[in-house]
């Protein structure tokens, strides 16, 4: 897992003068026009002129980060390698140890040139993959390590059907935490407003989390979090009134009514493939 600095550090870099590199790549566009002109402002980061940069800092992180790394394991890797990179997180996978360990050391000396470094907290080397589990029974670990990536908690799993390898994408516990913290202060607040209208907002919220989250092997995590904005909005509306009781009956036809169910929104990736690259080759 490599995670790098945040987006206005690279900001900075980009200003000081290192993006002339990653520009000419792109000389015929605008963008070098417009990195010159901020560069002369050298905007601090928390100014909201700031803010319309840091999409641009994504050009220059792929030629800092994603060309090096290409040309890096077509010189040095042995064995398979692939990086899944988002905005300044990324995944980078090798298939041998040592190769990992000394494209580690390489990255940072290549960061380094440009201004810019690792996460020192979230930076880290884990065994994972479908050889995880036996070398770690072999030195003594119970389980393989996880990484966190793009809202989801990756683990090692296995297959029901045959028992092979398989990733298992689990939603982070503390984001989720963190979601039902705000929609029970929310709820809280508008406890006073009509059912209907509270419902269909929360439907909506429900809804769009959902979309996100429902992947294969996450529908128990929901389930769970789909109790817990159930049990949050009957407390809220316990609390208009003293004297009016709402029953657990006329609370479950509430909920049947507003709160969406919990479905696989996301197909597995055989059929994801099975659309994309039907009658064809899946290499490229």
């Amino acid at each position: 897992m490599v995670d790098g600095t945040e987006a206005f550090d690279i900001a900075r870099s980009v200003q000081r003068g290192w993006h002339r590199f990653g520009c000419r790549a792109r000389r015929h566009d605008v963008l070098p026009q417009q990195i010159y002109a901020w560069r002369k402002k050298l905007l601090p980061p928390e100014s909201p002129q700031a803010a319309s940069f840091i999409p641009v800092s994504n050009i220059y992180l792929h030629y800092a980060l994603d060309l090096w790394v290409q040309q890096w394991r077509t010189r040095y890797a042995k064995g398979d390698a692939i990086i899944v990179h988002y905005a300044d997180d990324s995944v980078i996978g090798f298939q041998h140890e040592g190769e990992a360990q000394r494209f580690l050391q390489a990255l940072r000396e290549r960061l380094a040139q440009f201004g810019l470094q690792l996460h020192p907290e979230k930076t880290r080397l884990i065994r994972f993959g479908r050889y995880a589990a036996r070398n770690c029974r072999e030195r003594g670990i119970r389980k393989p390590e996880t990484f966190d990536f793009l809202g989801f908690t990756h683990c090692c799993g296995r297959r029901r059907n045959d028992g092979g390898f398989k990733i298992v994408r689990l939603t982070i516990k503390k984001r989720m935490r963190t979601t039902l913290e705000a929609i029970r202060g929310t709820l809280m607040r508008r406890r006073h407003e009509p059912v209907a209208v509270v419902g269909r907002w929360l439907r909506q919220v429900l809804q769009g989390y959902l979309n996100y989250h429902a992947v294969p092997g996450n529908l128990r995590r929901l389930g769970g979090f789909r109790w817990e904005v159930g049990r949050a909005w009957r407390h809220a509306l316990m609390r208009r009134s003293q004297r009016n009781r709402l029953s657990w009956e006329r609370f479950q036809r509430l909920l049947r009514k507003y709160l969406p169910p919990c479905r696989l929104l996301h197909p597995h990736r055989d059929a994801r493939f099975t659309v994309t690259t039907s009658d064809r080759s899946r290499m490229r």
